[in-house]
């Protein structure tokens, strides 16, 4: 019971642990698509900056809606990760990068020319600053969903590590206790078996035990060892009777053979009664008196 329950416990917590991992690895997908999101508007806010081409304040625009939508998307994994107030961060650098891409002329200048409206130096660093920061949050958002996925990797060994020694444990118990339960009740039968095989049908006690079955089997034991005894007893009747037979048949045997002399010398006697002489009426009465000392 011990050992199923054992079983069922680190069961329940391996399948947990591997659900968490499961659904961590889906938002560190979630994370990564928002961070390499990220990386595209930056890289698209570079060569607007680098080459000033006004289509690429449209393509920013695209991104930044994907990423907006990216991020509503996965807005309740990020708080819980990043809790409330990195959620209410991250709103306000999308809020704030939007509405600072929107004030941004789209003529802002040929390609290679410096800037030629006022102000528009001082929008790109505060458009670089919030990209940086944006980039620095999805950043953070995918660094801290790897760490929860090797925390979890790393309970998910240790778990196994203790299941193994818990189990091993369990095993080596379980092991004394069959030991204790079985075996040495075993033992004892094996030594009363040999009694029995010398004729010594004496029954043994039953094991100190709370476990019904060695009771069981040594009450059955016991029966078996008194219909051995009983059965036993039966037999040596019948050997005896059989001998008794024996000596009895043979003894007749014996008596037989003097008792046919004796009354086949006496037949002949009296059939020739009146031709034997007195010689041979003598000598067939010393045969009968001889037969007669031999039965």
């Amino acid at each position: 019971m011990c050992c199923v329950l054992g079983v069922l416990i680190f069961a329940v917590f391996s399948y947990r642990i591997h659900v968490d991992i499961g659904r961590h690895l889906k938002v560190l997908e979630e994370a990564d698509d928002l961070y390499q999101e990220v990386l595209e508007l930056r890289r698209i806010e570079k060569n607007f900056f680098l080459y000033r081409d006004p289509a690429s304040l449209g393509q920013a625009k695209f991104h930044l809606n994907r990423l907006e939508g990216i991020f509503l998307a996965t807005e309740e994994e990020f708080i819980r990760s990043m809790k409330e107030t990195g959620a209410r961060d991250l709103r306000s650098l999308l809020a704030s990068y939007g509405d600072l891409l929107s004030r941004i002329n789209p003529s802002y200048g040929p390609r290679g020319s410096p800037p030629n409206v006022e102000g528009s130096s001082r929008q790109e660093e505060e458009l670089r600053a919030l990209g940086q920061r944006l980039l620095e949050t999805s950043k953070a958002w995918s660094v801290a969903e790897r760490f929860v996925i090797d925390e979890l990797s790393e309970r998910a060994i240790q778990l196994f590590l203790v299941s193994v020694l818990v189990f091993t444990a369990l095993g080596i118990g379980l092991a004394f206790y069959v030991a204790k339960l079985l075996v040495r009740p075993l033992e004892q039968m094996q030594q009363s078996m040999e009694q029995i095989a010398h004729g010594n049908f004496t029954p043994f006690p039953e094991p100190r035990t709370r476990a019904q079955e060695p009771i069981s089997l040594f009450r059955a034991f016991n029966r078996m060892i008194h219909e051995l005894e009983r059965r036993q007893d039966e037999l040596v009747q019948s050997r005896k009777m059989a001998a008794i037979g024996t000596l009895t048949s043979g003894i007749a045997h014996e008596l037989n053979n003097p008792l046919n002399n004796i009354v086949l010398t006496a037949e002949a006697m009296k059939e020739e009664l009146g031709k034997l002489n007195e010689a041979e009426l003598a000598g067939m009465a010393d045969d009968i008196l001889s037969q007669s000392e031999r039965a």
